[in-house]
Order: structure tokens, then sequence, then C-alpha cells
């Protein structure tokens, strides 16, 4: 709580102008995760990522980061009940991933996209595929993501064997 609240009070100035792409893609996942009282801010979220996504060209927003940013608005849409808006926003997220190229990246975008799809009540198969893709590629590229991974599938008690 203590960290979480330091990085909402140290961002409750900031304009987005000030900041690039990869720094509102942390500031909207702080504000949209932090509680209301600790700060948090999904409206605000929301903003900053509209104001990147709509900025900014394509071709200046890095892939992975701008397919978090659609995790991002899409776990904001699922938390107010708007399936559809949230089904969106993962489906724009995975469209992005054949042209991530950095490997550790994907494995993270990889792993949102199989957790939102669980989150959304996507079908289980098709979860389980990008869990399985994103945990494969871990192990051979970062192990701290693999570790991530296998922590999340626990809690959430789910077994990616046959």
């Amino acid at each position: 709580m203590w960290h979480m609240w330091r990085a909402v009070s140290n961002l409750k100035n900031v304009s987005f102008t000030q900041l690039s792409a990869d720094q509102i893609d942390v500031c909207a996942t702080i504000w949209s995760k932090a509680p209301i009282w600790l700060g948090g801010d999904v409206e605000r979220a929301k903003d900053a990522i509209d104001f990147i996504l709509n900025r900014f060209p394509d071709t200046t927003i890095k892939p992975h980061t701008k397919a978090l940013m659609h995790i991002t608005l899409g776990n904001i849409e699922l938390s107010a009940k708007r399936r559809g808006e949230a089904f969106a926003q993962f489906r724009a997220a995975e469209r992005l991933v054949t042209i991530i190229e950095d490997e550790k990246q994907l494995v993270r975008v990889l792993a949102a996209i199989g957790f939102s799809y669980l989150a959304i009540g996507k079908d289980l198969l098709t979860s389980r595929s990008f869990l399985i893709k994103a945990l494969s590629l871990a192990e051979r590229v970062s192990k701290d993501q693999e570790e991530k991974i296998r922590t999340e599938l626990k809690r959430r008690k789910i077994s990616l064997e046959r």
C-alpha cells in the first residue's frame, strides 16, 4: 500500500504532455489499480491513454506499450461491467501481438491477454493458448516473468497441464 500511495501522490500534478507513451502506460496502470482513497482515478487513467493513443501516430508508440494500454483500458471497462467494450480492447491488444519484437515484452502481453480473457469469460481454450505461449516463451527469455505467471496461475488455481 505504501508504494502505491507514494506512486499516486507523485503523479498528482503531472501533465500528460510531460510524459512519454511508456510513462503514461505506467501512470495509467497505477491510476487504474489504486483504490480511490489512495488517489486512484480510472477516469484519469482512461484520459491519459486516450491522450497518447489519439495524439501520436502508431509508428511512435512501441507495439507492446500500445497493447498494454489497450489491456489497461479493457480492465477498466471490465471493472465497470462493460464486457463488450472490454473485449474490444483486449482484441485490439491481441491484434498487436504479431508485431511485438521484444520477446520479454511479448511475454507480458501474452500473459495479460490470457488472464484478461479468463476474467471476461472468454472460452478457456483461447485463454489457455495465450497463457501457454506466454509461459513457454518466459521459460526461455524471462525467469522473473515465468515466476509471475506461475504465481498468478497458482493463485487462481489454474492448471495448464492437459
